[in-house]
């Protein structure tokens, strides 16, 4: 795995699907160089997915755009394969500060991108959680629209009406690739009632 200029590659992972469903599923971290193995894979045909998660890129599968255009990789007994590889392009990253109403924590605050279109990311959810101070950072969002949901991790007195295809609590953001957003002095509860 390669990744563009900005992209960490120890911080992604690999994940070897099988199409057959009575298969596990096998993932790896990969090393910084960008090697890494699966193992014990059963012979079967498999699709290969890099996940970017805080690495900055956004998700690459081998051989195609989405898991129904990638290219299967066939697996056969004890066989070892090699030259599975992607470059990964960098994603945006979107930052900022929650803040929470008094006496509840800004900490652990659940920051979570919903795509407009699922299908464009797979439905992959991007999400991350504000440290004490309230801040928080998503990296590796595909270029699109998306919303951005918060919900507080605290005992019930706040709760996020956020998910796919709902503005309804959300903060609605749209990110070109390899772009820097940042949006500072949110606070939640003016978010969850617009």
């Amino acid at each position: 795995m390669s990744g563009a200029p900005g992209v960490d590659v120890s911080k992604a992972y690999v994940t070897g699907m099988p199409d057959n469903g009575f298969l596990a599923t096998r993932s790896a971290k990969v090393n910084a160089d960008g090697t890494y193995i699966l193992e014990d894979l059963a012979p079967a045909n498999y699709t290969v997915k890099f996940k970017g998660y805080t690495s900055g890129g956004y998700d690459a599968w081998y051989g195609g755009v989405t898991q129904a255009t990638a290219k299967p990789v066939t697996v056969g007994a004890g066989q070892a394969i090699s030259g599975i590889n992607v470059n990964v392009s960098l994603g945006a990253t979107v930052s900022g500060t929650v803040s929470m109403p008094a006496g509840i924590s800004n900490g652990r605050v659940a920051v979570q991108a919903w795509p407009d279109d699922p299908s464009h990311t797979d439905g992959t959810i991007l999400y991350s959680f504000s440290d004490i101070a309230g801040r928080y950072i998503l990296k590796g969002l595909p270029p699109g629209a998306y919303n951005l949901c918060f919900s507080p991790a605290d005992d019930g007195a706040l709760t996020g009406l956020c998910g796919p295809g709902s503005s309804e609590g959300g903060l609605r953001i749209s990110v070109l690739p390899s772009r820097s957003y940042h949006r500072g002095g949110l606070h939640l509860a003016e978010i969850l009632n617009h």
